[in-house]
């Protein structure tokens, strides 16, 4: 079974989210403060991290790039967020998927798929 770390200041957003990916048959793991962030991978070692954007106390570009250069650079990254240009997002912090909010279940569900198989290795030939 795959596992979500979600990541998200807005107890609302991070309760039904887990509601939602819980439905489609993820396990999930949550974190509503940026401090607990990296604990919290080392604990759960998630498959995938769905990350807000904007959180109090996040340095997001300092958290990605602490993730390429550690034990996490394999890490599938699905950002998610209401207020910032998210296509822009994908080149500029290297991250697999966006989703903006409000999001619809599907397409919450396709991108972190669709992030899992982006980082999953190739199989030799």
């Amino acid at each position: 079974m795959v596992k979500v770390l979600i990541v998200d200041d807005e107890a609302p957003i991070l309760q039904s989210t887990a509601v939602i990916l819980r439905a489609y048959g993820f396990q999930t793991a949550t974190v509503s403060e940026a401090r607990h962030i990296l604990p919290t991978l080392e604990a759960e070692r998630p498959d995938v991290l769905l990350q807000d954007v904007r959180m109090p106390g996040l340095a997001l570009r300092e958290l990605l790039e602490g993730l390429r250069a550690g034990p996490h650079r394999d890490l599938p990254v699905v950002l998610f967020s209401a207020s910032i240009s998210l296509p822009d997002l994908v080149d500029a912090f290297d991250v697999d998927a966006v989703v903006e909010k409000p999001f619809r279940p599907e397409a919450l569900v396709s991108a972190l798929r669709g992030a899992i198989e982006k980082r999953r290795p190739a199989e030799p030939a």
